[in-house]
């Protein structure tokens, strides 16, 4: 039987916590928001349990004041709001890997969404500073997670982030390049049974080619899924080998 008491009680703990946090990014108390979501990262019966709509409204509220942060800095984002922002995605990702409704219920808050792509947006147009690649990777992680058996979180994520996976990918820290490599292979495990013309479509390409040179130049071991993924497209060959490099082929 569900003890729906002790299903209140944990509600109540991890709501009162995030609406704590979004009243604390309201006041720019970063510090005291980064605090507060380490102790929801850290309450794994919690978030297994934690009813998904309320809280997925709550993180969206706290994902919206730093997208805003981040997005009106003058290309000097400070370092608590970065870590606050790192904190954040790492709430989510792991959200999402302990809570399958909080995973599905991404669908009903494009926002959070939307807003992870500004906040990584903003993080790659700025110089390279402390911390920044923590964003990115912890947002890539989240994002990585969001998709993990999830057909339809695969084809928002690869629709909305299309644009930018090609960034991540040339981004210096060889990790963020790894963590995109994984994602574009989840995604690709739907979208491209989905769409066997995607490789038409020439953001795709260079995603594709990007993902298999990162491979042969980096040693990133991911890049072999999304070459294995895309062999299995009848395109690949007329598309894309004529494009490669020597080492690629």
């Amino acid at each position: 039987m569900i003890d729906t008491e002790r299903m209140d009680e944990i509600d109540l703990d991890l709501l009162s916590l995030a609406e704590s946090i979004a009243r604390s990014c309201n006041l720019n108390d970063w510090d005291k928001a980064k605090q507060l979501l380490k102790k929801i990262i850290t309450n794994e019966s919690g978030l297994k349990n934690v009813s998904q709509g309320l809280f997925l409204q709550c993180m969206n509220e706290i994902l919206k004041n730093l997208s805003e942060k981040i997005n009106h800095s003058d290309g000097n984002i400070l370092q608590p709001v970065q870590e606050c922002a790192a904190e954040c995605f790492r709430c989510l990702r792991q959200a999402c890997a302990l809570n399958s409704q909080i995973q599905s219920g991404l669908s009903s808050f494009m926002d959070i969404l939307e807003n992870t792509k500004i906040i990584t947006e903003k993080i790659i147009s700025v110089d390279a500073q402390k911390d920044s690649e923590n964003v990115l990777k912890c947002a890539i992680q989240f994002l990585g997670n969001a998709c993990v058996s999830n057909a339809t979180n695969q084809k928002a994520i690869w629709e909305l982030f299309i644009n930018q996976f090609r960034s991540f990918l040339h981004h210096a820290d060889s990790k963020v390049c790894d963590y995109t490599c994984m994602l574009v292979h989840t995604c690709l495990t739907t979208v491209a049974k989905i769409d066997q013309c995607l490789l038409n479509n020439a953001s795709a390409q260079d995603i594709v080619l990007t993902c298999i040179e990162a491979t042969a130049q980096k040693d990133i071991e991911w890049g072999l899924y999304v070459l294995e993924d895309m062999l299995k497209n009848d395109l690949f060959l007329p598309k894309l080998y004529w494009k490669m490099g020597h080492k690629e082929r």
